[in-house]
């Protein structure tokens, strides 16, 4: 009987303990699915969707809902943030309970959207990617404090915004020729990317052979998002052996201290690359007054004569020297030396009006009966305030003359006075001027007389 007893009390307890430990489960299984995580937000503190290493008060909103079907009390819902993330300052880690219009709420009912506030700072030495935070909800059911862990929040961090700018234009000042000098290159920059520029300094680099600098310091102030900016590079000096008709490459390398719209200061660096030109080097108007050979008059086988080329500046651009180039097309002529090229140099500075004579060296005219020439003009001008190398050719043919003595008897006289019939041994004079170009060296005269003059043929040399 006893024994039966013990038997059957054993039974009931064992039977109480087994639905109490089932309840304890369901309970436990219930208490996982009390609340549901509907959505979660966040932004920066510039009201951005983009957080960055170095974010602070970046704003977390967690919204769930309500299972539960009794009314509850939550007391708090606290945040729990992965390693390299803190709370912000002034900030708690636990929210209560807000409802939708920014309440709080006071008795929570089955089904209602409850949503939890945070601010959380980001350390700046956090590498970007993805992170996970929870948050824990602790409410009162049945008199009893209970809690819930809501998993499921994933906070990404972006990488810092790279530097991105935009050549949208360039310029020089003055104009840019080939053998151009103090000369300024202006770019016009774009910040196009998604940080503003605190400041940045930089290297442009220009193709060496054609330009020096060919590596010049530049520095870029303070530039929001979208905004453009103008920095100059020079002054610059270009090679005479420069080209018009090609681009050259200039490379700018930027290092810059950056600023997100939250505020975080990082460092960034770019190279950009773009393409210039250089303007054609402009024409002078230098026209022709005159040209020919210093001698009045030239003939085969003059020695020594200079070809002459008056010209006048036509143009309002100033001529600061000229290069003359000359170059004798005939065969039968050449320059004293033997040759057909030379060279003189002009620094003689020509305005709009002004008139030059550009002289060759001394010629040798030989048997022939023109003489073509070519001269070449290497101007270095200049036109508000752009420097720059022009050239101008020019062809000319002048005609050669056969050489002839042109002598003229001026006067005839007796050295003696007068002489009469009978006279002897009487001294006559003949005066003979030279009207031509031609130096005459000596003269071998041969005089013949009446057939009463003895001798009436005479021989006479220059006195």
């Amino acid at each position: 009987m006893n024994l039966a007893k013990i038997t059957a009390l054993s039974v009931l307890f064992t039977i109480i303990l087994s639905i109490h430990g089932i309840d304890s489960l369901v309970q436990c299984i219930a208490s996982q699915n009390q609340f549901e995580l509907i959505s979660y937000s966040y932004k920066s503190s510039a009201g951005t969707s983009s957080i960055y290493p170095g974010s602070k008060n970046v704003e977390l909103n967690v919204i769930v809902q309500s299972l539960i079907e009794e009314d509850i009390i939550i007391s708090a819902a606290c945040l729990q943030l992965p390693e390299g993330f803190t709370i912000s300052r002034g900030s708690s880690q636990c929210s209560p309970p807000y409802t939708s219009n920014g309440t709080t709420y006071v008795i929570i009912k089955q089904g209602d959207i409850i949503a939890f506030k945070y601010r959380f700072d980001v350390e700046s030495t956090i590498s970007p990617g993805k992170y996970y935070a929870n948050i824990t909800v602790y409410y009162h059911k049945d008199g009893s404090e209970q809690h819930q862990i809501i998993d499921g929040i994933e906070i990404y961090v972006d990488h810092y915004p790279e530097l991105y700018i935009d050549v949208i234009d360039w310029y020089w000042s003055p104009d840019a020729y080939p053998g151009s000098q103090n000369i300024y290159l202006y770019i016009v920059l774009k910040n196009v990317g998604d940080s503003a520029i605190v400041q940045a300094e930089g290297v442009a680099k220009l193709q060496s052979d054609i330009f020096i600098p060919s590596n010049i310091r530049f520095g870029i102030p303070s530039l929001n998002k979208y905004a453009t900016t103008s920095i100059s590079l020079g002054p610059l000096s270009i090679s005479p052996n420069a080209l018009s008709d090609i681009s050259y490459r200039v490379e700018l390398v930027i290092n810059a201290t950056m600023r997100t719209d939250d505020n975080v200061i990082y460092n960034s660096k770019v190279t950009k690359s773009f393409s210039i030109t250089l303007s054609p080097a402009p024409l002078i108007n230098l026209a022709v007054l005159d040209y020919g050979f210093e001698s009045t008059r030239i003939v085969e086988d003059t020695i020594q004569t200079q070809f002459y080329i008056t010209i006048v500046n036509k143009d309002f651009k100033t001529v600061r020297s000229i290069t003359a180039y000359f170059t004798i097309l005939s065969s039968e002529s050449s320059f004293i030396n033997r040759t057909k090229n030379a060279v003189n140099i002009y620094r003689q500075i020509l305005n709009y009006g002004d008139i030059a004579t550009l002289r060759s060296p001394p010629m040798i005219i030989g048997t022939t009966d023109r003489v073509d020439i070519e001269l070449k003009l290497i101007i270095f001008g200049e036109d508000n305030g752009a420097e720059f190398w022009s050239e101008n050719i020019y062809h000319f043919t002048v005609a050669v003359n056969k050489p002839y003595i042109n002598l003229i008897i001026t006067d005839v006289y007796w050295f003696d006075g007068e002489i009469y019939p009978g006279s002897e041994n009487a001294r006559l004079a003949v005066i003979l001027e030279n009207y031509d170009v031609i130096n005459v060296e000596d003269v071998i005269a041969l005089i013949e007389l009446p057939s009463n003059f003895y001798p009436n043929i005479i021989r006479l040399n220059r006195y």
